[in-house]
């Protein structure tokens, strides 16, 4: 027994020396990250993330931008895509997921089908003959997510897009749709995805042409086809599709569902909602994860943008920037996205050259909300996600993820008065004794650590420095050395 004490003593000392060592210290180290491991299933204990293949929870972060899987037809001149340098990007803010663009329109290349006339579509080029499959398009397809795995980053394979069928900007200088190989003019199988004659395909994202459906059908059973042996796919029905494209999206869920039933590996899939969101469409979905959008195109006010609602656990939900503000973001935004349980994305225009205009809306912005998406996602490796949960009640701020009694991880954001440090009133309810306190600056990526001995109920913490605040309480392993 008195050795015993002996080296619970000097366990004390060594711990408090570990302590005081840590008291301020930078989180910029890379972490090294393996391959991917899959695939993702939503966690059985805290569904609001998916697990991997090892148990682990995976909590999504990324960035993504428009140009990483196909060229634009019109920028021969520009430099081509540099994919592995965008994946090491990625690495370098620590994301581990990004949407992988499709284009439907012939403006960009590959597409999934071959031009071999006879005949010459809309664009003066060869006529599509969508029964033969590009070997291209999946050949590419199969080496950026293979890729990706390679260094741990999960990657949503989008496979429609609403910005191809239908002109959703008055000011766009071209109608997409003419350039679509379902377009009646520009393939030589009869398909005609506009049987209305509007000069819109959005009856392509219908359920109103058994035809066209059945060749969509053949088409994402060929990207199954070229993926499915890697663990790091989600796939994306469609990006940003028509407000009555919902009934066809279910189907093509389903439609991968029961394909992959027949081989090795089943993925989960993400349904993005709709332009012009009807949020209830999300949760009757049978997609795994969700995205959503403003109610109505170019809202003033949104929760998921201005004030992310708690996620309650019925969906993985990827809050993406693109679906908010199109190109736009704050770093705040991403802290709170975090806290309320969601896995938060990022639209970047990436490259200055190839986007200028993008680039420059969000120039003084951009660095920090990649910075704020990195640090949440160190946090997230850190802290036990996997049982934590929403606790709006128990933080002043609103925004905490929380397993009572053990772990707080709370982000105060700044009140606008700069010289004014985060005060955090945080709830322990019944729960007391030694903890540490660790203080997070995101600004500086700075870290201050000390233990403290907190009593029940209500406390008040206070920043020891101003503006933004990241607050992390954790049950000291120690405590009972400090009674």
């Amino acid at each position: 027994m008195r050795f015993r004490t002996i080296c619970e003593w000097l366990a004390s000392i060594v711990f408090s020396l570990t302590v005081l060592a840590c008291s301020e210290v930078r989180m910029s180290a890379v972490t090294a990250i393996g391959p991917a491991v899959g695939p993702l299933r939503a966690d059985s204990v805290n569904p609001r993330y998916f697990s991997d293949g090892a148990g682990k929870v995976v909590y999504l972060v990324g960035s993504h931008t428009w140009r990483n899987l196909q060229d634009a037809v019109s920028d021969k001149e520009q430099v081509p895509f540099d994919y592995s340098r965008y994946v090491h990007f990625l690495e370098r803010y620590h994301l581990n997921f990004f949407r992988l663009w499709r284009q439907e329109e012939a403006l960009s290349e590959p597409l999934p089908y071959l031009r071999t006339g006879p005949g010459l579509a809309l664009d003066g080029k060869l006529k599509f003959d969508v029964s033969q499959m590009n070997p291209v398009f999946f050949d590419r397809l199969a080496a950026r997510v293979q890729e990706a795995g390679q260094h741990g980053i999960y990657v949503a394979v989008m496979l429609f897009q609403g910005w191809g069928i239908e002109r959703k900007s008055p000011d766009r200088p071209e109608n997409p749709w003419e350039f679509h190989p379902f377009h009646r003019a520009n393939n030589i199988n009869g398909i005609d995805g506009d049987p209305d004659g509007d000069g819109e395909g959005t009856e392509t994202h219908e359920l109103m042409g058994a035809a066209v459906t059945e060749w969509q059908e053949r088409f994402v059973r060929h990207v199954v086809d070229a993926v499915n042996r890697f663990d790091n796919v989600v796939y994306e029905i469609a990006n940003e599709s028509t407000s009555t494209s919902v009934p066809w999206q279910e189907h093509l869920v389903a439609v991968i569902h029961d394909y992959e039933a027949t081989k090795p590996k089943q993925h989960p899939v993400l349904f993005s909602a709709p332009w012009g969101n009807r949020e209830e469409d999300l949760w009757a979905s049978k997609a795994e994860a969700v995205s959503p959008t403003l109610p109505a195109p170019y809202t003033a006010e949104y929760a998921y943008r201005d004030d992310p609602p708690p996620n309650d656990g019925r969906k993985v939900i990827i809050n993406d920037t693109d679906h908010l503000w199109g190109v736009g973001g704050t770093s705040d935004w991403v802290w709170k996205s975090f806290m309320r349980g969601l896995n938060p994305i990022y639209m970047d225009p990436y490259d200055p050259a190839t986007h200028p205009e993008y680039y420059e809306q969000v120039r003084e912005s951009r660095e920090g909300v990649l910075l704020s998406l990195g640090q949440t996602k160190r946090y997230a490796d850190r802290i036990p996600l996997q049982i934590m949960t929403p606790r709006s009640d128990l933080c002043s701020s609103r925004y905490c993820l929380v397993d009572p009694g053990q772990a707080y991880l709370i982000y105060a954001p700044s009140s606008g008065v700069s010289e004014n440090p985060a005060s955090i009133e945080l709830d322990l309810q019944h729960f007391s004794g030694a903890f540490l306190v660790e203080w997070f600056n995101p600004q500086l990526d700075r870290t201050e650590v000390e233990q403290k001995r907190l009593p029940s109920g209500r406390v008040r913490l206070v920043a020891p420095f101003a503006g933004d605040a990241v607050l992390y309480v954790r049950r000291s392993h120690h405590s009972r050395l400090q009674q």
